[in-house]
C-alpha cells in the first residue's frame, strides 16, 4: 500500500514538474514580451518628448499592450508559485513515504503494530462519527414526532370546532326549516281563509242579485195593476 501511495505521488510530481516547466517557459516568454514593450515605449516617450515624429494613438496602443503583457506575466507568475509549492508538497510527501517504507522494511512487527493502531484510532473515529450522525438523527427524529404531534392534536381541535360549527349551522337549519313550515302552514291557512270569504261574498253577491230581479219583477206587476186602475177610473 505504502509503494503504491508512493507510486501515486511520484507521477503527480513528475505531472507538477512538467506543469511548472511548460509555465515556467511561457512566464519567461512573457517576461521577454514585457520588456519589449516597455522599451518601445520608452523610445515613443523620448520621440514625443523631444517632438519628434511620433503617434500619440501609437503610445497609447503600446501601452496597453504593455498592461495586459504584465497583467499576464503576473497571472503566470502566480500559477507558477502554486505549481512550485505543489511539486515542493509532493516531494516532502515521498520523502515522509519513502522512510515509512525503510521503517516498514527494517521493523515490520513494529510497523504492523503502528498500522494496526492507527486502523484502530481510525474505526474509533468513524465510529464516534456515526454515533455522533446517529444522535443528530435521533433528535431530528423525536422533533419530527414532536411537530407531527402537535399538528394532529392541532389539527383534532380544528376538527372538533368544524364539527360543531357543522351541528350548530344543522340547528339553524333544521330551526328556520321548522319556521318555514310553520309559515307556510300560516300561510295556506290564510289562502283557505280568504278563499272561504271569497265564496262567501260571491254567495252574497248572488243573493242580492236574485233579491233585485225579484223587485224588478213585482215593482212592474206595481206598474201593470196602477195602470188598470187608471184605466178602471177612465171608464
Amino acid at each position: 500500500e505504502l509503494h503504491a501511495e508512493r507510486t501515486s505521488v511520484a507521477a503527480q510530481h513528475r505531472a507538477a514538474g512538467r506543469q511548472s516547466e511548460a509555465l515556467r517557459d511561457r512566464a519567461q516568454h512573457a517576461a521577454a514580451t514585457v520588456d519589449a514593450l516597455q522599451l518601445r515605449l520608452d523610445r515613443l516617450d523620448a520621440r514625443l518628448a523631444h517632438n519628434l515624429a511620433g503617434d500619440g494613438g501609437e503610445r497609447a496602443e503600446v501601452a496597453r499592450e504593455l498592461l495586459e503583457a504584465q497583467q499576464a506575466a503576473a497571472d503566470m507568475g502566480a500559477q507558477l508559485a502554486q505549481l512550485e509549492s505543489r511539486e515542493g508538497r509532493l516531494r516532502r510527501t515521498m520523502a515522509e513515504l519513502d522512510l515509512e517504507i525503510e521503517a516498514a522494511t527494517a521493523r515490520p512487527e513494529e510497523f504492523l503494530a503502528e498500522g494496526l493502531r492507527n486502523v484502530n484510532a481510525h474505526f474509533e473515529r468513524l465510529l464516534g462519527e456515526e454515533r455522533l450522525q446517529a444522535a443528530r438523527l435521533l433528535e431530528r427524529l423525536e422533533r419530527a414526532e414532536q411537530e407531527a404531534e402537535r399538528q394532529r392534536a392541532e389539527h383534532e381541535g380544528q376538527r372538533e370546532d368544524w364539527r360543531g360549527e357543522l351541528r350548530t349551522l344543522q340547528l339553524e337549519k333544521d330551526a328556520e326549516a321548522a319556521l318555514a313550515e310553520q309559515r307556510l302552514a300560516a300561510t295556506e291557512q290564510q289562502v283557505r281563509e280568504a278563499r272561504a270569504w271569497v265564496e262567501h261574498l260571491k254567495e252574497a253577491s248572488d243573493t242580492k242579485a236574485v233579491g233585485l230581479r225579484q223587485l224588478e219583477g213585482q215593482e212592474f206587476q206595481l206598474d201593470k195593476i196602477k195602470q188598470a186602475l187608471s184605466e178602471l177610473t177612465d171608464v
